[in-house]
C-alpha cells in the first residue's frame, strides 16, 4: 500500500513538472527585439552604470564641501600618577563645532566642476558600451542569419544531389550513361553533405554566438528572426560626419575629459591662494553642553595660506597642464580615426550594395541556367557534366548573393558603431520608397 501511493506521488510530481515544461512559451526574437533585450539587462552595461552612479556620488562628495560641517565629540579620561599614592581622576569632557566654509578662491569650484565632468565621461562611457553592444548584437545577428541561409541553400543542393544520384544510376542501370558518370555524380554527393554539415556546424556556433551577444543564456526554445533588414539608402557623407562630431560618445568623452582637466587645472592654480573659513565652537568639561554648565565657546574666522610646500603645487600644476595638452592631441587623433571608419563603411556600402545587385543578377542567370540543364538533362540531350556545372554555378551565385548581403548591413552596422547613433537616424529613405 505504502509502495502504491509513493508511486502515485511520484507520477502526479511528474505530470506537473511535464506541464509547466509544456507551457514554457517559446519566442522568435527580431534584432530590435535583442538589442532592446541587451539594453536592459546585459551584464556589461549593469557594470557600466554602477560606475556612473559612482561618479554622481563623487559628486555630491565634492558638493558636501559647501554646506556646514557639524561635528560633536566626547572624552572622558582616566588618570594618576605612579610614583605617589594620590588618587587617580575620571574626566568627561564634549564638544560641539560647527565650521563653514567661506571661500579658497577657486579651489573647491575647480574639485566639483572636475567631478561633474567625470560624470559626463562615465555617462559616456555608458553610451560607447551601448554602441558597441549594438554593434556586436547586429554583426552576430548577421552572421547567423548568413549562415541559416546558405544552411538551406546547402540542404537544397544536397537535396538535389540525392535526386540526381538516384536517377544518374538509373541511367546507368538502363545503359544511358556510363560508371564514370555515376561516380562523378556519387562525388558531388558526398561533397554537397559535406558541406551541408559545415554550414549546419556553422549556423549552430553563430546561433550561440548572438546569446552571448545579447547577454543571456542560450535555450532551445529561443529563436531568431532569420531574414536580412530592408537594405536602406544613407544620408550624404557629409551630414553623416556632422551628426558624428555633434553625437559620437567617443567625441564627448574627450571633451568631458578636457573640462575636467581644465577644472583640475582651475583648482591647482588656486592652491597658491589663501582658504577662508568660519567656525563656531562649545566645549564642557563637565560632560553638560549647556548655560549652567561649565565650559568655554568661541567663533571667529580661519584663514589659512601654504607658504613653502618643496615645488609641490608647482609640479603638480605642469602635470594637469601635460595631461591637458596630451588629452587635446588625443582628440584630434580620435577625430581621424572616426572619420577613416565612416568614410571606408560609407564607401563599403557603397560598393557592396552595386557588388548585391550584381550578385542578385547572376544568382537569376544561374538560376535560368540550371533549369535549361535540369530540363536537357532530364529529356537525355543534356550531359552529366553539364548539369552539374550549372547547379555549381547556382550555388555559388546564391553563396556569393548571400555573403554580399551580409557584407553590406556589416558595413551599415560598422558605420552606426562609428557615427554613435541608431542606424535609423543616418536613412534619408528606404529602397522601397520614393525619393523626395
Amino acid at each position: 500500500m505504502y509502495r502504491n501511493i509513493t508511486s502515485y506521488i511520484f507520477l502526479l510530481l511528474f505530470i506537473m513538472n511535464c506541464s509547466v515544461f509544456a507551457q514554457t512559451p517559446c519566442r522568435t526574437l527580431t534584432v530590435d527585439q535583442c538589442i532592446e533585450m541587451a539594453l536592459s539587462s546585459h551584464p556589461e552595461l549593469e557594470s557600466a552604470r554602477a560606475n556612473l552612479r559612482a561618479a554622481d556620488a563623487r559628486t555630491g562628495q565634492s558638493l558636501s564641501s559647501y554646506y556646514p560641517h557639524l561635528s560633536l565629540s566626547s572624552d572622558l579620561s582616566h588618570s594618576g600618577t605612579w610614583r605617589n599614592s594620590s588618587p587617580s581622576s575620571l574626566s568627561f569632557s564634549n564638544s560641539l563645532s560647527l565650521s563653514q566654509y567661506i571661500t579658497d578662491f577657486g579651489r573647491t569650484t575647480g574639485i566639483v566642476d572636475a567631478s561633474r565632468a567625470n560624470a559626463a565621461v562615465a555617462a559616456c562611457d555608458l553610451r560607447s558600451m551601448e554602441n558597441q553592444i549594438v554593434y556586436s548584437i547586429r554583426d552576430a545577428h548577421y552572421k547567423y542569419v548568413s549562415a541559416s541561409a546558405l544552411a538551406a541553400i546547402n540542404k537544397e543542393y544536397l537535396s538535389n544531389a540525392e535526386a540526381h544520384l538516384k536517377q544518374s544510376r538509373a541511367f546507368y542501370d538502363n545503359g544511358l550513361q556510363s560508371k564514370i558518370e555515376v561516380s562523378t555524380s556519387e562525388l558531388d554527393y558526398t561533397r554537397a553533405k559535406t558541406r551541408y554539415e559545415r554550414s549546419l556546424n556553422e549556423e549552430r556556433t553563430t546561433r550561440l554566438a548572438l546569446f552571448y551577444a545579447i547577454g543571456i543564456e542560450p535555450d532551445d526554445c529561443t529563436s531568431f528572426e532569420s531574414e536580412f533588414p530592408f537594405p536602406c539608402v544613407f544620408a550624404g557623407l557629409e551630414k553623416i560626419l556632422n551628426i558624428t562630431s555633434i553625437h559620437n560618445p567617443e567625441i564627448l568623452k574627450i571633451k568631458a575629459r578636457e573640462t575636467a582637466l581644465r577644472a583640475n587645472l582651475r583648482s591647482a592654480q588656486a592652491e597658491y591662494a589663501p582658504d577662508i573659513s568660519s567656525y563656531a565652537r562649545l566645549s564642557s568639561r563637565d560632560g553638560s553642553i549647556s548655560p549652567s554648565g561649565t565650559g568655554t565657546w568661541g567663533v571667529g574666522i580661519s584663514l589659512n595660506l601654504p607658504i613653502v610646500d618643496g615645488g609641490y603645487r608647482s609640479y603638480k600644476i605642469k602635470e594637469v597642464q601635460a595631461q591637458l595638452d596630451s588629452i587635446l592631441f588625443q582628440n584630434q587623433r580620435t577625430r581621424q580615426s572616426l572619420d577613416l571608419d565612416i568614410r571606408s563603411s560609407y564607401l563599403t556600402i557603397q560598393s557592396m550594395r552595386i557588388e548585391l545587385d550584381s550578385a542578385l543578377e547572376s544568382e537569376k542567370v544561374a538560376q535560368e541556367k540550371f533549369y535549361l540543364a535540369e530540363s536537357r538533362y532530364n529529356a537525355g540531350v543534356g550531359s552529366n557534366l553539364e548539369y552539374m556545372d550549372a547547379g555549381a554555378s547556382l550555388l555559388q551565385a546564391r553563396t556569393d548573393a548571400v555573403n554580399a548581403l551580409m557584407e553590406y548591413h556589416r558595413a551599415a552596422a560598422s558605420l552606426e558603431k562609428a557615427v554613435g547613433v541608431r542606424m535609423n537616424c543616418l536613412f534619408i529613405y528606404s529602397s522601397g520608397a520614393e525619393k523626395s
